[in-house]
C-alpha cells in the first residue's frame, strides 16, 4: 500500500473492509443492531474477485480521487505485486462498528464504538 500511495497519493490508512455503508441511526440504535448481528451473523468467508471501486462489500487499500486512467494504473501495479490477489479467500471472525466522517479521507476522525467476534458456524 505504500508503493500505491507513493504514485497516486492520498492518506496512510489501515486496510479494511466495509461490509455495510452509511446508515441513519442514533449511536444506540447502532451499537444495538451491531450486538444483535455479532450474535446471529456467522464467520464470514471472504474472496477478493475482482479489483474494482464500487461495490460493497469492498477491501480498501489506497484513498483518493484518481481518474479513470490512474485507477487502471493503480489496479496494473496491485496484480503486478501480487498477482495472486485476486484470488484471496479469508474468514472474516473478528468485526468492528465505527462512527465515520466520510468527508475525512485520513480516518484519523474515525471513533471505534464497539469490537464483537461473529459466531462460530
Amino acid at each position: 500500500m505504500e508503493a500505491l500511495r507513493e504514485e497516486f497519493g492520498g492518506p496512510e490508512i489501515e486496510p479494511h473492509i466495509s461490509i455495510v455503508g452509511s446508515t441513519l441511526m442514533t449511536e444506540d440504535e447502532a451499537i444495538g443492531a451491531f450486538n444483535g448481528g455479532c450474535n446471529e451473523v456467522e464467520q464470514i468467508r471472504c474472496k477478493v474477485e475482482t479489483l474494482e471501486t464500487t461495490c460493497m462489500p469492498h477491501l480498501s487499500l489506497l484513498y483518493g480521487t484518481l481518474t479513470d486512467e490512474e485507477k487502471k494504473r493503480a489496479k496494473e501495479k496491485v496484480l503486478a505485486m501480487d498477482p495472486t490477489i485476486t484470488g484471496l479467500e479469508f474468514i472474516t471472525s473478528r468485526v468492528a462498528l465505527y462512527q465515520v466522517n466520510f468527508a475525512d479521507r485520513t480516518q484519523k476522525s474515525w471513533v471505534k464504538l464497539r469490537e464483537g467476534n461473529l459466531k462460530v458456524s
